[in-house]
């Protein structure tokens, strides 16, 4: 348990990272959604040439080919394509820590709602008092730092509007997990439920880019020079496959709490060496934020709601065993 969660705050530090990667990357461009479709593009290529170059890979692709799950549980990536979008639009305006906290408050109540209900791969959990507290405080955080946010340099209906947009991404992103750890589970390689993340949310954000696009509203840069915009995808992957591999032990609650400590961290030190730096509010709600973490993880692990957790149906090749 201590190396899953462990693994879940490096994950969030590495998302806190791959927020300003596709930020900066949006914002040069022009284009958020040029942005998400180059990050999610560029990881689905790479993972397309792990699974075609990874006999493990190819045999669990087959497998999971011949034996599918239900259509909706690939659903995944269509949350990550979106909230990879609103990061690009919301942090270059609002910066990482603000961004952050918007999405912690939805992965809070995103994570007990999903936990209570039987979406997860570990079946439902129970909703304890302290993970509700925990999470009533982080939804708390997000309204500091909208009252105390300096209108003067965004509007303050922008940063409402940026705040839910990641806030509602956020709780997308709790369900994402479940669907993307039912695969993982299914498969037994987390990098194959990767590849199936990247190609739905790829897929997802080509429409509206090129709906956009016939308007002429295409990037005005597409391609930026700096090599260091374009690794948003294999910060992606990285990110994807810790949290598929950690849903099943921690819940989803807990894979967000944890993530959230590992993102907050990260994204004050990145906006401190950045252009939107954070103020004495924000800090706050940051503050914040760490005691709902800390609140919600009084109550341990929650266990099975009244009832068993979903039978392990697939082995590792994602041959039905049951």
């Amino acid at each position: 348990m201590r190396r899953a969660s462990a693994a879940a705050l490096a994950a969030g530090a590495v998302f806190a990272l791959q927020s300003r990667v596709n930020g900066e990357l949006g914002d040069r461009a022009g284009s958020a959604l040029w942005a998400a479709v180059v990050s999610f593009g560029s990881g689905l290529l790479v993972l397309c040439v792990l699974v075609a170059g990874v006999p493990r890979l190819r045999r669990a692709a087959r497998a999971a080919w011949a034996d599918r799950l239900p259509w909706w549980t690939y659903t995944g990536g269509l949350a990550g394509g979106t909230l990879v979008a609103v990061s690009a639009v919301a942090v270059p305006r609002v910066g990482v820590a603000t961004f952050t906290v918007g999405v912690v408050a939805g992965q809070a109540v995103g994570g007990l709602l999903v936990d209570r209900s039987a979406l997860g791969p570990g079946g439902p959990r129970r909703l304890t008092a302290p993970r509700v507290a925990g999470a009533a405080l982080a939804v708390v955080a997000v309204g500091l730092v909208r009252l105390g946010h300096d209108d003067g340099d965004v509007a303050g209906g922008v940063v409402l509007a940026l705040l839910a947009a990641s806030a509602l991404g956020g709780a997308w992103s709790s369900a994402q997990q479940a669907l993307n750890g039912r695969v993982q589970r299914a498969t037994g390689e987390p990098l194959l439920a990767a590849w199936v993340n990247f190609a739905v949310g790829t897929t997802g954000l080509l429409v509206p880019l090129a709906a956009v696009a016939a308007t002429g509203h295409g990037p005005a840069d597409p391609w930026p020079p700096a090599p260091w915009l374009y690794v948003g995808g294999l910060l992606g992957i990285a990110y994807i496959a810790v949290a598929t591999r950690v849903v099943h032990p921690l819940g989803v609650l807990r894979l967000g709490l944890l993530s959230v400590a590992g993102q907050l961290a990260a994204s004050v030190l990145l906006d401190l060496a950045g252009p939107a730096r954070p103020d004495a509010v924000t800090l706050a709600a940051v503050a914040l934020t760490f005691v709902a973490v800390a609140v919600a993880g009084l109550g341990g692990r929650a266990g099975p709601a009244g009832g068993p957790a979903e039978p392990r149906t697939r082995d590792r090749d994602g041959r039905r065993v049951g």
